[in-house]
């Protein structure tokens, strides 16, 4: 990754401009100060040689000058590291997102607390520590603290700094060098910082800010002044736990380099945050300030842990906890009251999200309470409106067919049937041989065409391909869904936070039941629900097969002009 060269407009912020080398720039894109602008123009004018020379001599000792004044402008760090970094951010950034847009950015007393800390320097005056992990609940403010500790590298530092933002995804890196993008956009180092999309760049000491790509094997040699990664329970992946590598054995290239991780907690422990986490419960001098913040140094390996969590042993509900695991004071206890209330919470993604707790690395994903809960005696009238999902499989599996018909009050019914090879699954229709008989399954299709007006006829092309052409021959209107697309990633929050608010009815068929509560989930980086089986031998294709119904009857009804003919009049 190469540094920026120099342009004429560096040589005149630095002064570094040289009559004898550097003149031939001068006939290149204007520079930005007026004076120096002007003797440009007029070297370009010029014709005599003896009068470029003058003008360039003149150029490189106007250049000199501005120079001088525009370092009396620069930022500096002031007083010990941990105070002139709160200096630093109160001075340079704004607030740019929620109540506090616009004003200074005063950091919070665990911010300061944590950076007082990380910052602090041995008797030579080297950094202490050199990898730091912050674990603290979601919306608590530590993306915006680690985006200004990047600026405050980017432009405190002399030796032409290299600071990388990084995460699982590159996206997901972009959410700190956005931070750090709209501090420099809203403040003072507006006139000083070069933004583009995926770097900033301080020209005062060509130093440069970059989201790298989560492709961890590209990233070794690289020369990391500070790397800051986001997110670090998601590195779930070979390739994600390369870059982290590459990042932190790169850090002894540089003079008081480190690498900061901030994260929430993960969905299980077999996770390179995992593993850190209890390594460092193990190896780590530990401090417990308070119940729910765990403090781990090692100043002679140069590592730093602060965790902020509710204990393991507290009930869910205790809200003194929450308050302990959420230090920014904007936390309001009452939103995080309505998020575990609401429709479709999960305790587990509560407890991992909002109080900082390490969950099993699946649960389940509807309990059978809840899908209980749905049980009602409404049916699906003779020739009602319905859509039909399909999730089809041919050996030693399971295929599901399900039909949805939405009710006047926007609840949808659901009716499912399910065909097995295996003895052992749930299913209505048993099929013998180890082989599911799709002719059976589209003759049941076609009888509920009779007795449905189907709009639709949706499935999975997996295997359902030839079965859907026949059933199109037939007139039925027929469209395929990828299981792995981001409509069925969709599907499924939609079909989960109907469940929550009993939007959903079925019978209490117990097939269906069964293939419901067999699933369990995760949520991924993104906030959207991993299905998997609770177990291989336990069949999900009911389940599949109503999602897919259910998203689509619960659509908004389509406009009339799609319904029937428009007639001019």
């Amino acid at each position: 990754m190469a540094r920026p060269s120099k342009t004429l407009e560096h040589h005149c912020r630095d002064g570094s401009f040289r009559a004898d080398r550097h003149a031939t720039m001068l006939v290149g894109p204007l520079v930005t100060p007026r004076r120096l602008r002007a003797l440009q123009i007029a070297y370009r004018e010029t014709g005599k040689q003896s009068e470029k020379r003058r003008i360039a001599l003149e150029f490189a000792e106007e250049t000199r000058r501005y120079a001088k004044t525009r370092r009396r402008q620069a930022p500096k760090a002031q007083g010990p590291d941990g105070a002139a970094v709160a200096d630093f951010f109160a001075r340079h950034f704004r607030h740019t997102k929620g109540a506090r847009a616009g004003k200074r950015f005063e950091l919070e007393p665990w911010q300061r607390e944590f950076v007082d800390e990380f910052y602090r320097r041995d008797e030579q005056g080297r950094r202490i520590y050199r990898l730091g992990i912050l674990g603290i609940p979601r919306g608590n403010g530590k993306s915006p603290l680690a985006a200004g500790l990047g600026l405050y590298e980017l432009v405190t530092r002399t030796d032409s700094p290299d600071v990388f933002c990084a995460a699982a995804s590159r996206d997901q890196g972009r959410i700190v060098f956005n931070y750090g993008r709209s501090f420099v956009e809203s403040g003072p180092l507006s006139s000083l910082v070069r933004t583009g999309r995926n770097e900033l760049i301080y020209e005062d000491n060509l130093g440069a800010m970059r989201v790298l790509s989560s492709e961890g094997l590209v990233q070794h040699g690289l020369s990391v002044s500070c790397a800051i990664v986001d997110e670090l329970h998601a590195f779930t992946t070979g390739k994600q736990e390369e870059l982290w590598t590459a990042l932190t054995t790169a850090l002894h290239k540089r003079e008081d380099s480190f690498a900061l991780a901030i994260t929430t907690a993960g969905a299980g422990r077999e996770t390179l945050l995992g593993r850190m986490y209890d390594e460092a419960l193990a190896k780590l001098e530990l401090a417990r300030p308070h119940d729910c913040l765990t403090i781990g140094r090692d100043e002679e390996n140069g590592t730093l842990m602060y965790w902020y969590a509710a204990p393991e042993a507290a009930a869910l509900e205790d809200e003194q906890a929450w308050r302990g695991a959420n230090p920014a004071s904007w936390v309001d206890l009452r939103d995080l009251r309505r998020q575990r209330n609401a429709p479709g919470s999960s305790e587990a993604s509560f407890r991992r999200l909002h109080l900082n707790q390490f969950t099993s690395g699946e649960e389940v994903w509807i309990t059978p309470e809840r899908w209980a809960a749905c049980e009602g005696e409404e049916e699906i009238p003779e020739d009602a409106e319905t859509y039909i999902g399909v999730d089809a499989s041919w050996t030693n599996d399971a295929t599901a067919v399900s039909v949805a018909h939405r009710l006047r009050d926007d609840r949808v019914v659901l009716r499912c049937h399910v065909w097995s090879a295996l003895e052992e699954t749930a299913a209505h229709s048993r099929v013998p041989g180890g082989r599911i008989d799709f002719t059976a399954v589209e003759d049941y299709i076609l009888e509920l065409a009779h007795r449905y007006r189907v709009r639709e006829v949706v499935f999975d092309p997996d295997f359902f391909a030839r079965s859907s052409e026949l059933l199109a021959e037939r007139g039925l209107t027929v469209a395929p869904i990828d299981q792995r697309s981001k409509a069925m990633r969709e599907a499924y929050s939609q079909f989960y936070e109907a469940v929550g608010a009993r939007q959903i009815v079925h019978n209490g068929d117990a097939v269906l039941a069964s293939h419901v509560i067999s699933a369990a989930a995760t949520l991924d980086e993104y906030g959207s629900w991993r299905i998997k089986k609770v177990k291989q031998s336990r069949k999900i294709d009911g389940l599949v097969a109503s999602v897919i119904a259910y998203s689509r009857a619960a659509r908004e009804q389509s406009s009339i002009y799609e319904e029937r003919e428009l007639v001019l009049i």
